[in-house]
């Protein structure tokens, strides 16, 4: 091993170091990756949601994935595809309107700091008693029974994303540029892509491209998502795709695929 390799070892070690801060992949068959921003874009009903919740009862078949919420945000009050197979998914879903959502997590990150605190206390040995007063509560609200991991991982799901994407100087789209540090993982579903603001386009872990675009669009889409395809290899791929089917363009390693 040479020196180049050395230091990056010991980088990875200690980022990565039980606590899942990188943008990683989580499990082979799972289709998004820890710490992730990634984006479901296509027409209404194209099977956009129930293509995030097939991955979250995947996510159930890991062991010590870590995550301990679902937040789903929603200002539809009933979700036939969310509430059919919520059953199904093995993580606590939690649903928050658009109204609430940042006052939610807002309370959330701060649990999980504490959580943190107490978590690193513990490891160390050092006296935490304070902290400690508080521990249930923590627990309780985090939806865990105990310490054991090292760091909680959150899954947002954005239903309806124009909510986020639109609304200016928004704190959702600060910490959509935050994920490894707060330890989210964030999928937002919508219809257009244009809408999108460029800046925090730049975070984007994955596409998930839906059936129903024009040349034109997809044009759009393939040039403001780093690939390895031409636009013709690009555009021959999408069409084969088969109803509620996506494509998926990982923007971490530019492969592309549909599953």
């Amino acid at each position: 091993m040479d020196l180049d390799e050395a230091v990056e070892k010991v980088v990875n070690n200690e980022l990565n170091n039980g606590t899942k801060k990188l943008i990683s992949k989580i499990a082979e068959f799972i289709n998004f990756r820890y710490n992730s921003f990634n984006l479901c874009v296509g027409p209404q009903g194209s099977s956009k949601t129930c293509s995030v919740m097939k991955e979250l009862i995947k996510l159930g078949f890991v062991e010590n994935h870590d995550y301990h919420l679902i937040v789903y945000v929603s200002n539809t009050d009933s979700d036939d595809t969310v509430n059919s197979l919520s059953k199904h998914i093995k993580i606590p879903i939690v649903k928050v309107d658009y109204a609430n959502v940042e006052e939610y997590l807002s309370e959330l990150i701060k649990l999980k700091d504490k959580y943190n605190k107490i978590k690193d206390c513990l490891d160390r040995g050092i006296y935490c008693g304070e902290l400690l007063k508080d521990a249930e509560e923590v627990l309780a609200n985090l939806f865990v029974a105990d310490f054991g991991a090292k760091r909680l991982h959150t899954f947002i799901l954005f239903d309806d994303a124009a909510f986020v994407i639109g609304k200016k100087d928004s704190q959702l789209k600060k910490w959509i540029c935050q994920l490894r540090h707060l330890n989210f993982t964030v999928f937002c579903c919508l219809q257009i892509f244009n809408s999108i603001d460029p800046k925090i386009k730049s975070q984007l872990s994955s596409v998930w491209i839906f059936k129903g675009f024009s040349r034109e669009r997809l044009g759009y889409i393939y040039r403001q998502t780093p690939n390895n395809l031409t636009f013709e290899e690009f555009c021959k791929m999408y069409s084969k795709l088969q109803k509620y089917q996506p494509m998926i363009v990982d923007t971490v390693d530019g492969s592309v695929e549909i599953i």
